[in-house]
């Protein structure tokens, strides 16, 4: 809060601004949607400062008698009420931690395998795809999307989300492939193949080794798209190739997140001689990782774990150690990165969001984090001096279909970007 300025410190709203909104809207998870520059510690602040200023006039005009005493009591009594009920929602909604179930096995495992090789020891992965296999040359082949599914592991539903977005922008020329990171349930009974990496239920969203089978559970999900990415960007194989896209929504786009900040598969020689060009989505992820200092302010003071992997370039695991803190803050200003948030993507209270203590530092809700994370690029870096965009997408929730269906979602995903870019550029 400036109190010189009567406004928020991050956003510079005027505290009146604020008020209003809580008169037409007193609730913090619609204050917070509205403005999702906004954070709830900014709201507090502006309710502190008007109880502040209330007080500060009641010592200067001291209070009427009788009926004007009366009502002026009422008025003050409804406000602190009004401040008690916003704090305890706020309190409540903010700070509910997300119920722990075990995954269920996913619907479907992909019908085919995508087979690499790490040391000498052979693996596969399932992937779904839009073409009969990845082995034939496709000279229509111009734009490769690569998408990862969320928490569910649903690839088949991760390839229709694409689909759907490539069939409204009238494009034949586009290859998706859905790699699917499964667990060792999911292939249960389904995938008889001793060659076929698993992973526990989240570790493939960070980047994790897999958990089985052994020997080859030595290897990161990175690994994994490394590898696709090196396959699809073999010469000669899609002469006309322009753009390779790695997407994901939710959890996939917090791998996607993770995954251009730590990859050198963009750096690719042979892709700048042939002029195709890497480019990541990240669509409404719960979390970023933070390559640069923050402050989160006193509330996460006792909140170790900002700064660490997943959340922060602490205790990084083993791809992204190789790799190299300082490597990953110095590179990530190049990488091309588009960063997708539906608009309506601002609950407060969703189970399915990250609540713990290091997700809540980075913001309330999946849209004001996206905002948050690209104005702490600006911050550090300089606004127009990175490769990271956001668009808001107007109308859309936590939906992969709609997200990457929308118009914003299809000109990140289908039409190449070309130099800086800042917030809001789309």
């Amino acid at each position: 809060m400036t109190r010189d300025t009567g406004s928020t410190t991050g956003s510079r709203l005027p505290v009146e601004a604020v008020l209003t909104r809580l008169a037409q809207e007193p609730d913090l998870a619609g204050v917070l949607a509205h403005h999702p520059e906004l954070t709830a510690d900014d709201v507090r602040a502006c309710l502190a400062y008007a109880a502040e200023a209330l007080g500060e006039r009641r010592r200067r005009h001291p209070p009427a008698r009788g009926w004007v005493a009366l009502a002026a009591a009422a008025r003050l009594s409804l406000f602190v009420h009004l401040v008690v009920v916003l704090l305890f929602l706020g309190s409540f909604s903010l700070e509910a931690t997300k119920p722990e179930s075990p995954d269920d096995p996913v619907r479907s495992v992909c019908d085919r395998r995508f087979e690499m090789l790490k040391e000498a020891t052979p693996m596969a992965i399932p992937v779904c795809l839009n073409r009969d296999t990845l082995a034939d040359a496709d000279a229509s082949i111009r734009t490769a999307v690569l998408v990862i599914h969320g928490s569910a592991r649903n690839g088949v539903s991760a390839q229709a989300a694409i689909e759907r977005a490539t069939a409204e922008s009238g494009r034949r020329d586009v290859l998706i492939i859905a790699p699917q990171f499964p667990t060792k349930e999911d292939l249960d009974g389904r995938d008889p193949r001793p060659d076929v990496l698993a992973w526990r239920p989240s570790d493939w969203s960070q980047g994790d080794r897999a958990d089985a089978p052994v020997p080859a559970a030595r290897v990161s999900s990175f690994e994994v798209l490394d590898s696709l990415i090196a396959e699809v960007g073999t010469p000669d194989r899609y002469p006309n190739l322009q753009d390779i896209v790695v997407a994901g929504h939710s959890a996939g786009g917090q791998f996607v997140h993770r995954y251009a900040a730590g990859t050198k598969a963009d750096q690719d020689p042979s892709f700048a001689e042939r002029g195709v060009q890497v480019r990541y989505v990240v669509a409404n992820p719960s979390s970023y990782l933070y390559m640069v200092p923050v402050d989160y302010g006193p509330r996460f003071s006792d909140c170790n774990g900002v700064d660490e992997y997943k959340y922060g370039l602490n205790d990084l695991n083993a791809y992204m150690r190789a790799v190299g803190a300082e490597t990953i803050q110095v590179s990530y200003p190049r990488k091309d990165v588009t960063i997708l948030l539906g608009r309506l993507d601002h609950a407060v209270a969703d189970p399915s969001k990250d609540d713990s203590c290091e997700g809540l530092a980075q913001g309330a809700h999946r849209l004001n984090r996206g905002i948050r994370f690209v104005r702490a690029l600006d911050d550090y870096y300089g606004a127009g001096t990175h490769h990271t965009r956001v668009a808001i997408v107007p109308g859309v929730g936590h939906s992969a279909s709609g997200i990457f269906a929308s118009p914003e979602g299809r000109r990140a995903l289908l039409e190449a970007h070309r130099g800086p870019a800042g917030p809001g550029s789309d």
